[in-house]
Protein backbone atom coordinates (compact mmCIF):
# COMPACT_ATOMS: atom_id res chain seq x y z
CA UNK A 1 0.00 0.00 0.00
CA UNK A 2 2.50 2.66 0.50
CA UNK A 3 4.53 1.58 -2.28
CA UNK A 4 1.69 2.81 -4.29
CA UNK A 5 0.88 5.57 -2.47
CA UNK A 6 4.46 6.73 -3.67
CA UNK A 7 4.40 5.61 -6.88
CA UNK A 8 1.22 7.61 -7.59
CA UNK A 9 -1.13 4.79 -8.24
CA UNK A 10 -4.91 4.97 -8.00
CA UNK A 11 -6.09 1.86 -6.14
CA UNK A 12 -5.76 2.84 -2.44
CA UNK A 13 -8.62 4.44 -0.57
CA UNK A 14 -8.62 8.45 0.52
CA UNK A 15 -8.17 6.73 4.24
CA UNK A 16 -5.22 4.86 3.74
CA UNK A 17 -4.11 7.46 1.47
CA UNK A 18 -4.16 10.06 4.35
CA UNK A 19 -2.43 7.53 6.75
CA UNK A 20 0.65 7.09 5.15
CA UNK A 21 0.96 10.52 4.15
CA UNK A 22 0.73 11.33 7.81
CA UNK A 23 2.90 8.48 8.82
CA UNK A 24 6.05 9.88 6.30
CA UNK A 25 5.42 13.68 7.40
CA UNK A 26 5.96 12.12 11.15
CA UNK A 27 8.76 10.18 10.34
CA UNK A 28 10.47 12.39 7.80
CA UNK A 29 10.75 9.43 5.57
CA UNK A 30 12.44 10.46 2.41
CA UNK A 31 12.63 7.87 -0.21
CA UNK A 32 16.03 6.54 -1.49
CA UNK A 33 16.12 6.47 -5.23
CA UNK A 34 18.88 4.54 -5.78
CA UNK A 35 17.02 1.29 -4.05
CA UNK A 36 13.83 2.19 -6.23
CA UNK A 37 15.85 2.40 -9.21
CA UNK A 38 17.24 -1.16 -8.16
CA UNK A 39 13.89 -2.21 -7.40
CA UNK A 40 12.14 -1.10 -10.61
CA UNK A 41 14.95 -1.04 -13.18
CA UNK A 42 14.16 2.11 -13.79
CA UNK A 43 16.36 5.05 -12.34
CA UNK A 44 15.03 8.22 -12.76
CA UNK A 45 18.02 10.28 -12.54
CA UNK A 46 18.44 12.30 -15.75
CA UNK A 47 22.17 13.96 -16.22
CA UNK A 48 23.03 16.45 -18.45
CA UNK A 49 26.90 16.79 -19.48
CA UNK A 50 27.69 20.58 -20.18
CA UNK A 51 31.30 22.31 -20.57
CA UNK A 52 30.40 26.04 -20.09
CA UNK A 53 28.26 27.38 -17.08
CA UNK A 54 28.16 30.62 -18.45
CA UNK A 55 26.67 30.13 -21.53
CA UNK A 56 22.78 30.52 -21.20
CA UNK A 57 21.50 28.65 -23.93
CA UNK A 58 21.94 25.26 -21.90
CA UNK A 59 19.75 26.46 -19.16
CA UNK A 60 17.53 27.50 -21.56
CA UNK A 61 17.07 24.02 -22.77
CA UNK A 62 17.58 22.58 -19.27
CA UNK A 63 15.00 24.48 -17.81
CA UNK A 64 12.37 22.39 -20.57
CA UNK A 65 14.28 19.27 -19.63
CA UNK A 66 13.92 19.77 -15.72
CA UNK A 67 10.33 21.13 -15.86
CA UNK A 68 8.60 17.86 -18.25
CA UNK A 69 11.10 15.61 -16.06
CA UNK A 70 10.01 17.11 -12.52
CA UNK A 71 6.14 16.28 -13.92
CA UNK A 72 7.12 13.13 -14.66
CA UNK A 73 8.47 11.75 -10.95
CA UNK A 74 12.28 12.30 -12.63
CA UNK A 75 15.20 14.79 -11.72
CA UNK A 76 17.73 16.39 -12.90
CA UNK A 77 21.56 17.17 -12.38
CA UNK A 78 24.00 19.05 -14.56
CA UNK A 79 27.69 17.93 -15.19
CA UNK A 80 30.39 20.52 -15.83
CA UNK A 81 32.83 18.10 -17.94
CA UNK A 82 35.98 17.89 -19.14
CA UNK A 83 38.82 15.56 -19.58
CA UNK A 84 41.56 17.08 -16.94
CA UNK A 85 39.27 16.30 -14.37
CA UNK A 86 38.80 12.40 -15.13
CA UNK A 87 37.16 11.66 -11.54
CA UNK A 88 34.12 13.06 -12.64
CA UNK A 89 33.17 10.66 -15.41
CA UNK A 90 34.23 7.96 -12.47
CA UNK A 91 31.36 9.82 -10.39
CA UNK A 92 28.58 9.72 -13.03
CA UNK A 93 29.13 6.42 -13.92
CA UNK A 94 28.65 5.51 -10.56
CA UNK A 95 25.31 7.37 -10.50
CA UNK A 96 24.06 4.53 -12.70
CA UNK A 97 22.18 7.54 -14.35
CA UNK A 98 19.27 6.78 -16.32
CA UNK A 99 19.83 9.10 -19.24
CA UNK A 100 22.54 11.10 -20.15
CA UNK A 101 22.01 14.21 -22.43
CA UNK A 102 25.37 15.60 -23.72
CA UNK A 103 25.85 19.38 -24.64
CA UNK A 104 29.49 18.56 -24.88
CA UNK A 105 31.94 19.43 -28.20
CA UNK A 106 35.10 17.61 -26.07
CA UNK A 107 35.61 13.93 -27.13
CA UNK A 108 34.87 11.66 -24.04
CA UNK A 109 38.19 9.55 -22.19
CA UNK A 110 37.93 6.14 -23.55
CA UNK A 111 35.55 3.53 -21.75
CA UNK A 112 33.33 6.27 -20.60
CA UNK A 113 30.47 5.63 -22.95
CA UNK A 114 31.20 1.73 -22.78
CA UNK A 115 30.89 1.65 -19.38
CA UNK A 116 27.49 3.70 -19.84
CA UNK A 117 26.15 1.75 -22.30
CA UNK A 118 26.86 -1.72 -19.84
CA UNK A 119 24.49 0.41 -17.23
CA UNK A 120 22.14 0.41 -20.08
CA UNK A 121 22.26 4.59 -19.45
CA UNK A 122 19.82 6.13 -22.72
CA UNK A 123 22.62 7.93 -24.73
CA UNK A 124 21.56 11.82 -25.85
CA UNK A 125 23.17 13.74 -28.69
CA UNK A 126 26.43 11.34 -28.93
CA UNK A 127 26.26 9.71 -31.87
CA UNK A 128 23.26 7.99 -34.03
CA UNK A 129 24.71 4.75 -33.24
CA UNK A 130 23.97 4.73 -29.66
CA UNK A 131 21.07 7.13 -29.36
CA UNK A 132 18.77 10.13 -30.50
CA UNK A 133 20.46 12.71 -31.67
CA UNK A 134 18.68 16.17 -31.27
CA UNK A 135 20.39 18.43 -34.21
CA UNK A 136 20.20 22.08 -36.26
CA UNK A 137 19.91 22.42 -39.91
CA UNK A 138 20.76 26.15 -40.03
CA UNK A 139 20.00 25.74 -43.87
CA UNK A 140 17.07 28.39 -43.82
CA UNK A 141 18.36 30.96 -41.60
CA UNK A 142 21.95 30.99 -43.11
CA UNK A 143 20.83 31.43 -46.62
CA UNK A 144 18.21 34.68 -45.53
CA UNK A 145 21.64 35.93 -43.28
CA UNK A 146 23.40 36.01 -46.19
CA UNK A 147 21.14 37.02 -48.71
CA UNK A 148 21.02 39.99 -46.54
CA UNK A 149 24.85 40.57 -46.23
CA UNK A 150 24.47 40.32 -50.26
CA UNK A 151 21.78 42.89 -50.54
CA UNK A 152 24.00 44.98 -48.46
CA UNK A 153 26.94 44.94 -50.97
CA UNK A 154 29.14 42.64 -48.47
CA UNK A 155 32.26 40.74 -49.56
CA UNK A 156 34.81 39.89 -47.53
CA UNK A 157 32.90 37.87 -44.55
CA UNK A 158 34.34 36.25 -41.56
CA UNK A 159 33.70 33.89 -38.93
CA UNK A 160 35.04 33.29 -35.49
CA UNK A 161 34.85 30.00 -34.76
CA UNK A 162 35.04 28.40 -31.27
CA UNK A 163 36.55 24.81 -32.12
CA UNK A 164 39.28 23.89 -34.31
CA UNK A 165 38.94 23.71 -38.10
CA UNK A 166 38.01 19.98 -38.03
CA UNK A 167 35.38 20.28 -36.01
CA UNK A 168 34.46 23.39 -38.68
CA UNK A 169 34.52 21.62 -41.64
CA UNK A 170 32.45 18.55 -39.87
CA UNK A 171 29.62 21.02 -38.56
CA UNK A 172 26.91 22.14 -40.71
CA UNK A 173 27.23 25.91 -40.28
CA UNK A 174 31.02 25.93 -41.76
CA UNK A 175 29.83 23.88 -44.72
CA UNK A 176 27.05 26.35 -45.31
CA UNK A 177 29.53 29.32 -44.70
CA UNK A 178 32.04 28.51 -47.51
CA UNK A 179 28.85 27.21 -50.12
CA UNK A 180 27.18 30.55 -49.39
CA UNK A 181 30.22 32.73 -50.15
CA UNK A 182 31.11 31.11 -53.21
CA UNK A 183 27.26 31.39 -54.05
CA UNK A 184 27.41 35.04 -53.69
CA UNK A 185 30.08 35.80 -55.22
CA UNK A 186 32.24 36.80 -51.71
CA UNK A 187 36.16 36.87 -51.13
CA UNK A 188 36.65 33.00 -50.54
CA UNK A 189 39.84 33.55 -48.57
CA UNK A 190 40.60 30.81 -46.27
CA UNK A 191 41.97 32.63 -43.79
CA UNK A 192 38.63 34.54 -43.13
CA UNK A 193 37.74 31.80 -40.38
CA UNK A 194 39.50 32.28 -36.90
CA UNK A 195 39.27 29.26 -35.47
CA UNK A 196 40.26 28.58 -31.21
CA UNK A 197 42.45 26.02 -30.39
CA UNK A 198 42.54 26.55 -26.68
CA UNK A 199 39.54 24.37 -24.82
CA UNK A 200 39.73 26.68 -22.00
CA UNK A 201 38.73 29.60 -23.14
CA UNK A 202 35.47 31.02 -22.83
CA UNK A 203 32.84 32.14 -25.51
CA UNK A 204 33.10 36.08 -24.54
CA UNK A 205 36.93 35.65 -25.15
CA UNK A 206 37.24 33.49 -27.71
CA UNK A 207 35.03 36.41 -29.78
CA UNK A 208 37.33 39.04 -28.08
CA UNK A 209 40.75 37.46 -29.36
CA UNK A 210 39.07 35.70 -32.57
CA UNK A 211 37.81 39.27 -34.01
CA UNK A 212 41.00 40.61 -33.05
CA UNK A 213 43.16 38.31 -34.94
CA UNK A 214 40.34 38.39 -37.93
CA UNK A 215 41.19 41.90 -37.61
CA UNK A 216 44.56 41.84 -37.79
CA UNK A 217 44.43 39.94 -40.98
CA UNK A 218 41.88 41.87 -43.04
CA UNK A 219 41.26 45.15 -41.69
CA UNK A 220 38.66 45.87 -44.43
CA UNK A 221 36.39 43.11 -42.70
CA UNK A 222 32.74 44.09 -43.00
CA UNK A 223 30.63 41.30 -41.69
CA UNK A 224 31.22 38.50 -39.10
CA UNK A 225 29.77 34.77 -38.13
CA UNK A 226 30.55 34.06 -34.74
CA UNK A 227 29.74 30.48 -33.17
CA UNK A 228 27.21 31.70 -30.78
CA UNK A 229 25.91 35.21 -29.18
CA UNK A 230 28.63 35.30 -26.04
CA UNK A 231 30.90 35.33 -28.95
CA UNK A 232 29.46 37.99 -30.83
CA UNK A 233 29.40 39.95 -27.31
CA UNK A 234 33.33 39.69 -27.40
CA UNK A 235 33.45 40.30 -31.09
CA UNK A 236 31.59 43.44 -30.16
CA UNK A 237 33.92 44.41 -28.01
CA UNK A 238 37.29 43.79 -29.72
CA UNK A 239 35.52 45.73 -32.82
CA UNK A 240 35.19 49.00 -30.62
CA UNK A 241 38.32 48.59 -29.15
CA UNK A 242 39.60 48.70 -32.74
CA UNK A 243 38.05 51.46 -33.44
CA UNK A 244 35.14 49.86 -35.66
CA UNK A 245 31.52 50.72 -34.75
CA UNK A 246 28.62 47.66 -35.48
CA UNK A 247 26.97 47.88 -37.57
CA UNK A 248 28.29 50.96 -39.58
CA UNK A 249 31.68 49.31 -39.91
CA UNK A 250 31.17 45.80 -39.34
CA UNK A 251 28.04 43.70 -39.22
CA UNK A 252 28.46 40.92 -36.40
CA UNK A 253 25.91 38.14 -36.26
CA UNK A 254 25.72 35.57 -33.43
CA UNK A 255 23.82 32.29 -33.01
CA UNK A 256 21.42 30.62 -30.44
CA UNK A 257 19.65 33.73 -30.06
CA UNK A 258 19.82 33.79 -26.11
CA UNK A 259 17.83 36.50 -24.41
CA UNK A 260 20.65 38.59 -23.98
CA UNK A 261 21.11 38.99 -28.02
CA UNK A 262 18.13 41.39 -27.88
CA UNK A 263 18.64 42.82 -24.80
CA UNK A 264 22.99 43.86 -25.43
CA UNK A 265 23.61 47.44 -27.40
CA UNK A 266 23.81 47.09 -29.81
CA UNK A 267 20.92 43.64 -30.39
CA UNK A 268 22.27 41.33 -31.69
CA UNK A 269 21.25 39.50 -34.98
CA UNK A 270 21.11 35.74 -34.33
CA UNK A 271 19.96 32.48 -35.21
CA UNK A 272 17.09 30.66 -33.24
CA UNK A 273 14.62 28.39 -32.11
CA UNK A 274 11.85 27.29 -29.08
CA UNK A 275 14.73 26.21 -26.72
CA UNK A 276 11.93 25.18 -24.05
CA UNK A 277 10.04 23.18 -26.38
CA UNK A 278 13.68 21.69 -27.76
CA UNK A 279 14.25 20.61 -24.05
CA UNK A 280 10.65 19.12 -23.29
CA UNK A 281 11.17 17.03 -26.11
CA UNK A 282 14.82 16.19 -25.15
CA UNK A 283 13.03 14.77 -21.83
CA UNK A 284 9.65 13.57 -23.43
CA UNK A 285 12.12 11.44 -25.74
CA UNK A 286 14.29 10.10 -22.59
CA UNK A 287 10.94 9.19 -20.20
CA UNK A 288 8.07 8.35 -22.98
CA UNK A 289 9.86 6.95 -25.47
CA UNK A 290 11.37 7.55 -28.88
CA UNK A 291 9.16 8.64 -31.91
CA UNK A 292 8.58 6.61 -35.01
CA UNK A 293 9.62 9.79 -37.55
CA UNK A 294 13.50 11.13 -37.24
CA UNK A 295 12.85 14.40 -38.61
CA UNK A 296 10.91 15.12 -35.51
CA UNK A 297 14.89 15.37 -33.48
CA UNK A 298 15.80 17.94 -36.46
CA UNK A 299 15.29 22.08 -35.33
CA UNK A 300 15.45 24.55 -38.49
CA UNK A 301 16.36 27.99 -36.62
CA UNK A 302 14.83 31.12 -38.10
CA UNK A 303 16.63 34.06 -38.48
CA UNK A 304 16.31 37.08 -36.41
CA UNK A 305 17.61 40.37 -37.61
CA UNK A 306 18.39 43.19 -35.34
CA UNK A 307 20.73 46.37 -34.96
CA UNK A 308 24.54 44.47 -35.35
CA UNK A 309 23.35 44.11 -39.08
CA UNK A 310 21.07 46.73 -39.74
CA UNK A 311 23.23 49.70 -40.87
CA UNK A 312 20.99 53.41 -41.25
CA UNK A 313 21.45 55.45 -44.00
CA UNK A 314 23.48 58.18 -43.88
CA UNK A 315 21.53 61.42 -43.26
CA UNK A 316 22.87 63.57 -45.81
CA UNK A 317 23.28 67.44 -45.29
Amino acid sequence: TVSNILNGKQNVSEKSVEKVRRAIKELGYIPDQNARSLAGKTNRHIGIAIYEYENPYHWEIIRGIEEYAASKGYFVSEFLLDNKNLCKYDEICGRKLGALVNFMTNEYPDGFLDVLRIQNVKLVNFDSSVGPVFSMDYTRSFEEIFRKLSEDGHQKVGYVWSGDELRFNADGRGKLFYELRRRYGMDLSADLVEYNYDSRLLSYDIGYRGCKNLIARHGDLTALFTTNDLVAIGAIRALKDEGKSVPEDVCVVGCDDIKVASNYIPSITSMGFDKHRFGVNIARCIIDGEPTDPSEYVVSPEAVFRESTMKKEKVKI
